[in-house]
This record gives structure tokens, C-alpha cells and sequence, in this order.
């Protein structure tokens, strides 16, 4: 009986540090929209994403609103998106979000490889209390397609954020 005891209270001792990084698990509450619109960016690091249209996510460092809009002209160099910040505790801890980016129903289609892509999904990690640029940058011609283009930000299978842009002629 003794060792049984004592292999239990072992066993609870080697548990209760797991207890504690279980209850300081970050908790995500919400995702604010600050602004969006048309910005002017700064890129960082570019990180590979097969199911996108260029092939790639690059980092922002920084964004700088232009103008608040909803409605964004199609045409080569146009950056949109939005501006948001991660709401939750303990600020600073590290959260996975799922970001979903629709593209009007004629898809985007790069004429060099055939690729028509009509949604990019991927996952990124983000700090709690950070803000955020999500947005697309129209580098060619053939991404400047007209239509609704729907941002969409998840956690743990919920929605956090949606915001779409009509892109125009």
C-alpha cells in the first residue's frame, strides 16, 4: 500500500506542472478591425503557401492606410485589405488563426503556369495583443479581377473577421 501511495502522490507531483501551462493557455477573446482600405505597405519575408495565387505569403512590416474604402479599383500596384488586432490574454502569447481569402468566381488564373485559383487558406501564428495587416497587393495584370473578394480570419473554428471589398473595373 505504501508504494502505491506514494507512486500516486509521484505521479501528481510530475502533473501539476502541466496543470499550470494548461490554465495559463492563451485565450483568445476577439479580433478588432482597426481600419481598411487601400494602403501603402512595407514587405518583410515571404513564406511559401501552395494553394495561393503567386504561390507565397509575404510578411508585412508595415501599413499605412490610404484611403477607408470598401470599393477598391482593379488595376496593377492596388493594395487592400485591413488593419487588426488580436484581443485576449496573456498579451503576448503566441495564437494560431486560419485566414481565408475568396477571390471573385472567375477565379484568378496566372496565364504562365494555368493555375486558376478561386480560395487561398493557410495558417499563421500571431502574438495576442499584436495588430495585423491582412490584405492582398494586385502585382499583375491577370490578379486584377473584378468581383468580391472576401477576407476571412479563424480561430479554433470560429470566425472572427470578415470583411469583403468589391474590386472594380
Amino acid at each position: 500500500m505504501p508504494s502505491t501511495l506514494i507512486k500516486t502522490l509521484f505521479v501528481l507531483f510530475l502533473t501539476l506542472p502541466l496543470t499550470g501551462q494548461i490554465a495559463s493557455a492563451a485565450t483568445l477573446e476577439r479580433v478588432d478591425v482597426v481600419e481598411s482600405g487601400t494602403f501603402r505597405i512595407e514587405t518583410g519575408v515571404a513564406t511559401a503557401k501552395a494553394n495561393t495565387p503567386t504561390g507565397e505569403v509575404t510578411a508585412v512590416d508595415r501599413a499605412v492606410l490610404i484611403e477607408a474604402t470598401d470599393t477598391v479599383e482593379a488595376r496593377k500596384g492596388t493594395e487592400f485589405g485591413f488593419r487588426y488586432t488580436i484581443v485576449g490574454e496573456p498579451e503576448g502569447d503566441e495564437v494560431e488563426l486560419d485566414i481565408v481569402i475568396t477571390y471573385p468566381e472567375a477565379g484568378l488564373s496566372d496565364p504562365a503556369t494555368g493555375k486558376s485559383v478561386h480560395e487561398s487558406r493557410y495558417s499563421t501564428t500571431k502574438k495576442i495583443g499584436a495588430t495585423e495587416y491582412l490584405g492582398y497587393g494586385i502585382e499583375a495584370e491577370w490578379e486584377a479581377v473584378p468581383g468580391p473578394w472576401s477576407f476571412e480570419i479563424w480561430h479554433e473554428g470560429a470566425q472572427l473577421a470578415r470583411l469583403v471589398f468589391t474590386v472594380t473595373q
